[in-house]
């Protein structure tokens, strides 16, 4: 099953109404405007053209005086416009004027729009913190708009909750995370329960954390599952990065079972082996997985990290990459970094070329190595992903203190 439909009334659904007309500096110009740019970026097949064709309908009104209800229709339209030429920041411009005038106009409804464009757009150009604000306001007048406690639209508000809860991850607040996908859970199991793509979003986003709360076997069994439903929903981008984080799982719970102190740790699921020859396959079965889904998508950042993956796993195989091999399988991804400019494929590459120097003994460059990747992903705010070369560090700083 697909996404659900929103039903969310709100004023920027439609380009014109009756209410307007009698509003001073109505426009008829500009009304036959919205119109044809509504049409535009609003329709089943999208195109430049068409952002295009929104845009010159729009631009020569946003200098003349119109009333309120049709400005913040305009702005709204080319915030539109812009996201689908990925002019970004023009887009969050006009989305900052419009969130005034619907403030102004008490229009809660659009406020919750507005704002869950702007975060979707904030995200988009890494400003992580400030999605998560704009995107917690969109829930907050969402919230008020609820009605004898049920929401007013679930679908929206579970979106909504699961983006948050994506931002709260990314800007490693994880507590704020977790706060987030239990309110997501409820509005699901209530009120969406055939919500299918959050429903893979949910089980991806509990992998994560089950990851940072050092349960790898959990993460395992919540990746796959996540893997499964987004293969369901013929998304393999997606799925193949969910393989990826399900193969990396099953490498860590090896490090586990191998670690001096795993007699003190809690249990691991029963559900999962506990053979690190079993996971080893298992993990290297994943990776291909995921690099043959990579292909399928043309996802040069999933085809990278199931790489590191892999790399990964044949060092726990023993292959230490005392010839190299092991720097230049991460220089080969280092290569897509700088084709794609992808920072949190960056942030990983760093934090493997130092698990490559500490297996050949090169503790100081390893220490580097992992510094600069917490430099560049907390830099760009993504916390979450930085907890792992956080970690790597002080392991490598723990073994050089105590050899």
């Amino acid at each position: 099953m697909g996404r659900q439909r929103r039903r969310l009334r709100s004023s920027l659904h439609i380009a014109d109404s009756p209410a307007w007309w009698h509003e001073s500096h109505y426009s008829y110009g500009l009304a036959d405007a919205l119109t044809r740019a509504y049409a535009a970026v609003q329709g089943d097949q999208r195109s430049p053209e068409r952002y295009l064709a929104a845009y010159t309908a729009l631009i020569p009104y946003r200098d003349q005086s119109v009333c309120a209800p049709q400005r913040l229709h305009l702005e709204y339209a080319l915030a539109l416009a812009y996201s689908g030429e990925e002019a970004f920041p023009q887009a969050l411009e006009c989305l900052a004027q419009a969130a005034e005038i619907a403030e102004d106009l008490h229009d809660v409804a659009a406020q919750a729009e507005i704002g869950y464009l702007a975060g979707a757009l904030l995200h988009l150009v890494t400003h992580q913190a400030d999605a998560y604000t704009v995107s917690a306001g969109a829930l907050a007048s969402l919230d008020a708009l609820r009605q004898d406690d049920e929401p007013a639209d679930a679908v929206f508000e579970l979106d909504l909750s699961l983006r948050l809860a994506g931002h709260a991850w990314e800007l490693g607040w994880f507590t704020t995370c977790l706060r987030h996908l239990e309110h997501a859970h409820t509005l699901r199991a209530v009120w969406v329960p055939d919500a299918a793509q959050e429903a893979a979003l949910l089980s991806w986003l509990d992998a994560q954390l089950a990851r940072i709360r050092g349960r790898p076997d959990q993460a395992v069994q919540l990746a796959t599952a996540a893997a499964d439903l987004l293969l369901d929903l013929d998304q393999p981008l997606n799925a193949g990065r969910c393989h990826t984080i399900a193969a990396e799982c099953a490498f860590e719970l090896i490090e586990e079972l191998r670690a001096p102190s795993h007699a003190m740790r809690p249990p691991f699921d029963t559900a999962i082996t506990r053979d690190p020859s079993r996971l080893l396959h298992t993990g290297r079965s994943f990776s291909w997985r995921a690099i043959e889904l990579a292909r399928m998508a043309q996802d040069p950042i999933g085809m990278g990290m199931a790489q590191l993956a892999l790399r990964h796993g044949a060092r726990l195989d023993g292959d230490a990459g005392v010839d190299g091999s092991g720097l230049a399988a991460v220089e080969a991804v280092a290569q897509i970094v700088r084709w794609t400019g992808d920072v949190s494929l960056g942030g990983r590459v760093e934090t493997a070329r130092g698990d490559e120097l500490a297996a050949i003994g090169d503790g100081e460059a390893a220490l580097n190595a992992y510094r600069r990747a917490l430099r560049l992903l907390e830099e760009h705010d993504l916390r979450g992903l930085a907890f792992w070369p956080q970690m790597a560090l002080r392991r490598t700083l723990d073994r050089e203190d105590h050899p």
